[in-house]
């Protein structure tokens, strides 16, 4: 995105579909049906690592504690995003270049994502990998 431009709001969907033989296979197959064939979409793929899943009490426990901490940063995403509106006042035309993610622009944030394995090392369980999250979250919003 250029200096000054401003862009439409996108809606993104984050889809785990299940696998074919390969990751390869099944994100062909997927964007073969929702993009190439039907133009429903345009998609990106969006590289997770292989993470320690644990056993499925813990998943059932993770899961509570992410939606927890998911409506908590959505809460502060959505303060941060009105506050500098209010800010911008009559420049709310500049507002989708004022708000970033690691210096980039959120829509090339969102497509074009990596993990930060120095952050977040895959080899921690995935507990410990949301225990991180959440505290660079709560630092930070």
């Amino acid at each position: 995105m250029s200096s000054g431009a401003s862009y439409i709001a996108m809606e993104y969907w984050l889809v785990s579909a299940p696998g074919e033989k390969t990751c390869q296979q099944t994100w062909e197959t997927l964007n073969n049906l929702t993009a190439k064939q039907s133009n429903l979409s345009v998609n990106y793929k969006f590289q997770i690592p292989d993470l320690k899943v644990g056993t499925l009490d813990q998943l059932v426990g993770l899961s509570d504690d992410l939606a927890k901490l998911d409506t908590y940063v959505e809460g502060a995403a959505h303060k941060i995003s009105q506050y500098l509106g209010d800010v911008l006042e009559d420049q709310k035309d500049k507002l989708a270049e004022n708000l970033m993610a690691n210096g980039l622009d959120l829509p090339t944030y969102l497509t074009r994502f990596q993990w930060d394995m120095a952050k977040y090392p895959i080899k921690q369980s995935l507990k410990n990998i949301q225990e991180i999250i959440a505290k660079v979250c709560q630092n930070r919003c």
